[in-house]
């Protein structure tokens, strides 16, 4: 699978029920009971969790908290029935998924891109 910027992910990783919606707006994560945040994107969300780019690798299986940090208006569900979509969530407590190395064209410096399974739906 191929997303607008071109990088990979790999199937492996598509096991969610829900679908997914696209959302590029900036957030901060930070491990959970950590005070310590650091920027990241989110690329995607859906009932079950969020997808982001960071710079640095995420421990698989961490808790973490991610907090919105733009404007959620920027991110539209979409699903033809508005009682069934899914909104996008101003903070998120979960549990790392999967996190693995992005390689972009021109870019600079290491970037990876993880998933993060809410604990509460």
């Amino acid at each position: 699978m191929m997303f607008e910027n071109n990088f990979a992910m790999d199937h492996e990783h598509e096991k969610r029920n829900g679908r997914r919606s696209p959302c590029r707006v900036q957030v901060r994560w930070s491990y959970f009971n950590r005070a310590e945040s650091h920027a990241a994107k989110m690329l995607n969300y859906s009932p079950e969790g969020v997808g982001f780019e960071l710079d640095q690798p995420l421990i698989g299986g961490a808790s973490v908290v991610v907090r919105l940090e733009d404007d959620a208006d920027k991110c539209r569900p979409e699903c033809d029935d508005a009682a069934e979509c899914s909104w996008l969530r101003s903070m998120v407590i979960g549990h790392v998924k999967w996190c693995e190395p992005v390689r972009k064209a021109g870019a600079r410096g290491a970037r990876w891109m993880a998933g993060v399974r809410m604990y509460a739906r």
